[in-house]
């Protein structure tokens, strides 16, 4: 799978690259998987990375489609991921699509694409 990264710069290591720190905020990745393919993405938080302190939102083409728990830690640090932590996966067939996640005290490192999908562009606001 190809990591697709969301926010700030990407390094060799999600957890050491780019993330975003929602504070009432969103980020959205907008994506065309071409005719007869799938791709599957799947938002989660790497190794190493800081974990949810409240739920997130996810929502597909405007359409919230699920609702990840957090922590319950709002202030300071939350803690990190000894391992990868898969939050959210759907595959999507033909089309085009943007899938957004929202909420406070949620990160945002990026998407994880496998299969076919051309990136069109990402959005926040954090």
């Amino acid at each position: 799978s190809v990591y697709h990264y969301s926010a700030g710069t990407a390094g060799s290591n999600p957890a050491d690259g780019g993330w975003a720190n929602l504070a009432n905020g969103s980020m959205s990745y907008a994506f065309t998987v071409p005719t007869d393919s799938s791709a599957t993405v799947t938002y989660g938080i790497p190794a190493g990375g800081y974990e949810n302190g409240s739920s997130a939102t996810i929502s597909v083409n405007g359409q919230m489609v699920a609702t990840v728990s957090g922590t319950g830690v709002t202030s300071g640090d939350t803690p990190q991921a000894t391992s990868p932590v898969t939050l959210w996966q759907q595959t999507f067939g033909p089309g085009t699509y943007m899938v957004s996640i929202s909420g406070n005290f949620v990160n945002v490192y990026g998407l994880w694409i496998s299969g076919q999908a051309t990136p069109l562009n990402t959005t926040a606001t954090a």
